[in-house]
């Protein structure tokens, strides 16, 4: 099993070397074009790797010493943000939920 994700917000991690510009936009994008080759391949399920942005969580590990530049990859691919607001793209997902289950 794998998971996708793909950020809402810029991702800049300077260790890395990483500096990708990302919008709630390009990530409804994503969604869509993802849910469509899913659909064309005939796959039945489809994991997201983070429902929500995790920044409480980031916070919290930052607070206590973990500071690994890694954590930032991850950190804003929620389809809610840290508030637990939806995205845009989470529409698109929950309509594609919504869709009565394949034969």
């Amino acid at each position: 099993m794998s998971g996708t994700g793909f950020a809402a917000e810029d991702l800049v991690v300077p260790a890395y070397g990483f500096d990708i510009r990302a919008t709630p936009g390009l990530q409804t994008a994503y969604v869509q074009r993802l849910l469509g080759d899913l659909e064309r391949l005939g796959a039945r399920f489809v994991v997201w790797w983070g429902v929500r942005d995790y920044d409480e969580g980031y916070a919290f590990l930052r607070e206590h010493g973990f500071d690994d530049p890694a954590l930032l990859i991850w950190k804003d691919v929620g389809l809610e943000d840290g508030a637990g607001r939806p995205r845009p793209a989470f529409e698109v997902w929950k309509a594609w939920r919504a869709r009565p289950p394949r034969p």
